[in-house]
């Protein structure tokens, strides 16, 4: 899996954009969603190892804190969307999901490694993970991460253990990553953010499934973004588009806390699958 993730908060207009384009290797994947909770909502991850659903990929709870998250290795190990299930479930601020990692990676679970991205209207977090080994970083502006880690020294371990994460793979995400910041620093609006999710560059971000290093024969199976208003009319918008978003239009929920029945029967019934 290649993915790029992040998050921007736009302080003059009091929103909040978290966004994920999750690449996979396949063309023909469809995202399943979860409605087991009033208080949070969320896309499920896949476990790479045995291909089923798990926890989630991206997620969002009444507290207006978003969790996504990105692959590094996937190992033996539990998969991390259960980490990040655990994180929208239970935490109610960036602090609480910093807690939550710490309490499992140092004494209960060992995890597939990854990148998650954490985010509250006041405070961004990159969390990176291993099995053994917890890094973190925190902004008040904007955040990245895609396939590779920038705090921990993973990546000659990375190439070792995972013969197809070579070092065009990892370049490809440094790639990404340097292209998403640049994008987010200077971003001013949420179209700027759509703009990102639909780039096509060097190493594209919207990715077509192409063998060249652009694609690194990755297809952009879906896109999303969560935009939360924390202003004066409050709410929060799921965005989702399904294949490249360049070639995509992206569908919007209103997500209102706690979900209703007749609110999971409106996503149900137009999320893209």
């Amino acid at each position: 899996m290649g993915c790029t993730t992040g998050a921007k908060i736009f302080k003059d207009e009091q929103i909040l954009v978290v966004f994920k384009n999750k690449d996979f290797r396949v063309k023909n994947h469809s995202d399943q969603l979860s409605f087991e909770h009033s208080h949070a909502f969320g896309v499920r991850g896949v476990n790479l190892r045995s291909k089923k659903a798990a926890g989630f990929s991206i997620g969002v709870n009444r507290h207006n804190l978003v969790a996504v998250n990105s692959n590094i290795l996937a190992t033996s190990d539990s998969p991390y969307d259960l980490l990040t299930e655990r994180i929208i479930l239970e935490a109610k601020a960036v602090e609480e999901a910093i807690d939550i990692c710490k309490e499992e990676v140092h004494g209960r679970t060992d995890y597939q490694w990854c990148n998650m991205v954490i985010a509250t209207p006041d405070q961004l977090i990159a969390i990176e993970l291993t099995s053994s080994e917890l890094a973190s970083e925190q902004s008040d502006d904007y955040m990245v991460r895609t396939n590779h880690h920038l705090i921990l020294e993973t990546t000659e371990a990375i190439i070792k253990a995972d013969p197809v994460k070579d070092r065009l793979n990892i370049d490809h995400s440094v790639y990404r990553f340097n292209e998403s910041v640049k994008t987010l620093k200077d971003a001013s609006n949420v179209e700027d953010i759509r703009f990102l999710l639909r780039s096509h560059n060097k190493a594209a971000i919207c990715r077509h499934g192409l063998s060249s290093f652009q694609d690194h024969s990755y297809t952009t199976v879906y896109s999303y973004f969560i935009l939360i208003n924390f202003g004066k009319n409050p709410k929060i918008v799921f965005n989702v588009a399904r294949g490249p978003p360049c070639q995509s239009s992206f569908i919007k929920f209103n997500l209102e806390f706690p979900l209703t029945s007749q609110n999971n029967e409106q996503v149900k019934r137009y999320y893209p699958v």
